[in-house]
C-alpha cells in the first residue's frame, strides 16, 4: 500500500524494479509513461543518429572525457539493433588536458538482472602507452550469445595503480538483440511473453528424455 520512488542512471534497475517511470530533464519533466517508454526516452535524448551517444563531461574533476559513443555491428554499420551471433563494436571519443600514462578502461554489458560479462584493463592488463588531446578507443566483443532484449553499456576509467578514477562510471548506451528464437527451435507456450524475463545469455543445449525423445537448440 505504499509508493517507493527509485531514482537512477542505471536502466537495467529501473526496468527490473519500477512499472511506471518518469524522465527528468534538466529540472523539468520530460517525459511520463510506462518503464519501457520512459527508458527509451531517456537513451533517444543523448542519441544524436542511430548508434551515434553524446556523453559530455559528467562533472569537472574527470581528467578524461568521453564525448561521444559509437555503437557498429560486425559489418561496421551504426546501429543499436544487433542479432545473436553478431559483434558488438564499441567506440570511444575522448578527450583530455593532459597526457595521461597508461589508462585503465573498462565496459561492461548489463542487463536488468545486472552485470553479464565485460572487457576491464584491471584484469587483462590492456594499457595504451599514454592518451592525449582527441583520442579514440575501441571495444570489440564477437559473437554475442545474448536473448532477445534490451541491453545496457556502462564503463569507467581508471588511473595506471587502478586507484584513482579519471572518467566517472555511467551508462554510454543502450542496444537491442532481435532474433527470432522459433528458427532455433523454440515453440513453448510462453516464449512471447517471458522474453524480457528469461535469462538474458544463451548457450547451446539439449534435452534428452531416456533416449526416446532429444530436443537440441543450437
Amino acid at each position: 500500500g505504499r509508493t517507493v520512488l527509485f531514482v537512477s542512471h542505471n536502466m537495467g534497475a529501473v526496468r527490473g524494479l519500477c512499472t511506471r517511470g518518469v524522465f527528468m530533464n534538466n529540472g523539468t519533466v520530460g517525459f511520463t509513461g510506462s518503464t519501457p517508454s520512459v527508458i527509451d526516452a531517456y537513451f533517444k535524448s543523448n542519441i544524436k543518429e542511430a548508434g551515434v551517444f553524446e556523453i559530455g563531461k559528467a562533472s569537472n574533476d574527470e581528467v578524461i572525457v568521453i564525448n561521444k559513443v559509437l555503437l557498429r555491428n560486425g559489418k561496421g554499420e551504426l546501429s543499436i539493433d544487433f542479432s545473436e551471433n553478431d559483434d558488438l563494436i564499441i567506440e570511444m571519443d575522448c578527450y583530455t588536458d593532459n597526457k595521461v600514462e597508461q589508462p585503465q578502461y573498462w565496459i561492461s554489458i548489463r542487463s536488468q538482472y545486472g552485470n553479464l560479462f565485460e572487457a576491464n584493463a584491471l584484469t587483462d592488463g590492456s594499457k595504451p602507452d599514454f592518451v592525449e588531446g582527441n583520442f579514440k578507443v575501441t571495444c570489440h566483443f564477437k559473437g554475442l550469445k545474448l536473448m532477445p532484449q534490451t541491453y545496457y553499456i556502462h564503463m569507467g576509467v581508471r588511473d595506471k595503480l587502478g586507484d584513482s578514477i579519471l572518467s566517472k562510471t555511467k551508462e554510454i548506451g543502450t542496444f537491442n538483440i532481435n532474433s527470432d528464437l522459433r528458427l532455433k527451435g523454440f515453440c513453448g507456450d510462453y516464449l512471447d511473453a517471458d522474453l524480457d524475463t528469461i535469462s538474458p545469455l544463451y548457450l547451446p543445449y539439449a534435452w534428452n528424455f531416456d533416449d526416446k525423445n532429444h530436443f537440441e537448440f543450437k
